[in-house]
């Protein structure tokens, strides 16, 4: 794990735990001797050679999200993981597979039905 300051207010700490196969990651970044500040000025100069316009690094834990969510999380692990306060913070994240899942379900049925009366 990997405790992780301010992550809403400059006094709140989290753990965060990491896949062993991604550790190697972890200790090559922490501890990091660059502020907030500096790490993301360099983050916005890296997204500018990248011409990636309006990308934070934010958006990196809402990524982690929805790709959790697309491989079957659930909502409520999906809540503790991130930290949210209540599953419904959380069911963004698990909405589109959700919606994939309805809509394999429903051609599924269409091309049995077609089947029957063809």
């Amino acid at each position: 794990m990997v405790r992780v300051n301010g992550t809403k207010t400059a006094e709140r700490q989290r753990d965060v735990v990491v896949d062993p196969r991604y550790w190697q990651w972890i200790k090559r970044g922490v501890p990091s001797n660059l502020q907030y500040r500096w790490l993301n000025i360099y983050w916005k100069r890296a997204c500018e050679a990248k011409k990636l316009k309006d990308l934070r690094m934010y958006d990196i834990r809402h990524l982690t999200g929805q790709i959790a969510g697309d491989f079957g999380v659930s909502d409520r692990d999906m809540t503790v993981h991130l930290g949210h306060s209540s599953v419904q913070m959380s069911h963004r994240y698990t909405r589109r597979a959700v919606s994939k899942r309805t809509a394999a379900a429903i051609a599924e049925a269409l091309v049995q039905i077609e089947g029957q009366s063809g």
